[in-house]
């Protein structure tokens, strides 16, 4: 009995890192070129976050300027169009949250037309990347439409 019950979780790890934890929405590479720019004078920035298992169960969310905006999603990305100013992307340290409210931070500046890209990790907040790097993982990302509105 236990060695069936390893199996099927065996199986339904195996079928996750096939791509079924995806968000189901399209994958960048192939929508990223056709995307509609952001409006005039603001900004855009991405959120994103790779697939690989480690961590894959979990899933913090992720907050800007104090307000929920999404969730940290294996494989996932999604994008806000923002007006330019200084930010503050904050998720939740796992673990310590609940115990002393501790979490990662990351502050930048968006600027008027500028495109900025966050990657999200499980267990230790999130990078700034430059465009290059970003798309070496974003690339590979399916949208997801978990934003809280």
């Amino acid at each position: 009995m236990i060695r069936i019950i390893g199996m099927c979780c065996v199986l339904a790890f195996i079928s996750c890192l096939g791509g079924g934890c995806d968000g189901g929405g399209e994958r960048y590479s192939d929508v990223g070129s056709s995307l509609a720019p952001p409006s005039a004078g603001q900004g855009r920035v991405y959120f994103y976050r790779d697939s690989r298992a480690d961590g894959l169960m979990v899933q913090p969310e992720i907050q800007l300027n104090h307000k929920h905006i999404g969730t940290s999603i294996p494989g996932d990305y999604f994008y806000m169009d923002l007006p330019p100013g200084a930010y503050v992307c904050v998720i939740p340290k796992m673990g310590d949250v609940d115990s002393h409210g501790c979490s990662h931070t990351l502050a930048f500046t968006l600027n008027a037309n500028e495109t900025r890209y966050i990657r999200t990790y499980p267990h230790y907040g999130a990078s700034l990347e430059d465009k290059a790097t970003a798309m070496a993982t974003l690339g590979n990302c399916f949208y997801s439409q978990n934003l809280p509105w």
